[in-house]
């Protein structure tokens, strides 16, 4: 019988999304083609400092895929600075060098959700800024600790029930 000593060898081919901005919530793959389309390796590593999850074999052979989700706290990415430190594993327990080498990209992370250090509500009431009639205006101010840069989803309710009205955004 021969022993199987050789490790198996692959390269980070592509990164998706290369290019834009991410925040919490989304999420890179990268692909990976093992050296002399070998399969049945087993990949894992991390992916910017946290353990890449989903990974699974593609649909072509020896290529495989491996998924970083962003979920707030993970440090933040400059543009094309994203890390990698994979490893390949075949059957017979032999183990890749890392795969570090992470294709030219102009990705940028955002791994920090913003923090509200002031939110206020009032309204034009001649009476009550605490208060409101039809009518009046009602201002939600929200003070956050980074440009917010979608704008903000705000329903408002009385007695549980969602108050029909414009809203308008500063």
């Amino acid at each position: 019988a021969t022993q199987d000593t050789a490790a198996p060898t692959g390269s980070i081919t592509t990164i998706s999304p290369s290019s834009g901005a991410i925040r919490v919530g989304n999420t890179v793959t990268l692909t990976i083609a093992a050296g002399a389309d070998e399969t049945g390796l087993i990949l894992a590593g991390t992916i910017n400092g946290v353990t890449g999850t989903n990974v699974r074999a593609g649909g072509v052979v020896g290529t495989y895929y491996i998924d970083y989700v962003i979920v707030n706290g993970n440090p933040d990415v400059s543009s094309g600075t994203l890390t990698a430190s994979l490893t390949l594993t075949d059957s017979a327990g032999n183990i890749s060098p890392a795969i570090t080498s992470v294709p030219v990209n102009t990705l940028v992370i955002d791994s920090t959700r913003p923090t509200l250090s002031t939110v206020t509500i009032s309204s034009n009431n001649i009476n009550s800024l605490s208060r409101a009639k039809v009518g009046d205006l009602v201002t939600l101010r929200l003070t956050s600790n980074e440009a917010i840069q979608t704008t903000p989803s705000v329903t408002f309710a009385s007695g549980g029930s969602a108050v029909a009205g414009t809203v308008i955004y500063v």
